[in-house]
């Protein structure tokens, strides 16, 4: 039986996931991709323009699709805790793919996913309305609004080298969010 785009995707998805564990990113090939999966190279060109492209898939339906229950069920602390559990089960893979700079960075392509699994939310939940004082305030910059915050706080952690755990992690979100910015700034 053929396999399916999704399969295929998967199978390249876990390629590229077995080349990182012994090769900087910026050496992997697409070659080598196919190759380790046994296939040809038009295969990839099937599923993904380039290997970034590749690794917003891993992002996407490694790390964050898995979450999108958790929202959907009001449990968002949960869903951090499982980026960041998921994150430092895989510490050699997301620390690498954490290094990518530029238009395809971790942040860039994981705020993009975050931001669209939060819109989904808010569009199934079909019950959001801008409060009418402000209505600058729309489910796009929410998303971005959250979706940058939770991202920013993985990347500091990764970059800190996991010095405090997961749990932490969501405590001290969970302790940002109940604060203002004049808690900090006057010791209030």
């Amino acid at each position: 039986m053929p396999k399916q785009k999704n399969d295929m995707s998967r199978v390249l998805a876990d390629s590229f996931l077995e080349l990182v564990l012994t090769n900087p990113i910026n050496k992997i090939t697409i070659k080598q991709i196919t190759d380790n999966a046994g296939v040809i190279r038009t295969t990839f060109y099937n599923h993904f323009q380039d290997k970034y492209q590749l690794v917003e898939y891993i992002i996407s339906e490694d790390l964050l699709k898995p979450i999108q229950p958790l929202i959907q069920n009001k449990l968002w602390s949960e869903a951090i805790l499982l980026v960041l559990t998921t994150i430092e089960n895989n510490k050699v893979i997301f620390g690498k793919i954490s290094k990518i700079e530029g238009q395809d960075s971790f942040e860039v392509m994981a705020e993009r996913q975050l931001k669209d699994i939060i819109l989904n939310v808010m569009e199934t939940n079909g019950n959001w309305s801008s409060p009418s004082e402000y209505v600058w305030i729309t489910p796009e910059r929410i998303a971005k609004y959250y979706s940058k915050m939770v991202i920013y706080i993985v990347k500091e952690w990764i970059e800190g080298g996991f010095e405090v755990s997961p749990q932490d992690i969501v405590h001290i979100h969970e302790y940002f969010m109940t604060k203002n910015i004049n808690d900090f700034l006057f010791n209030e």
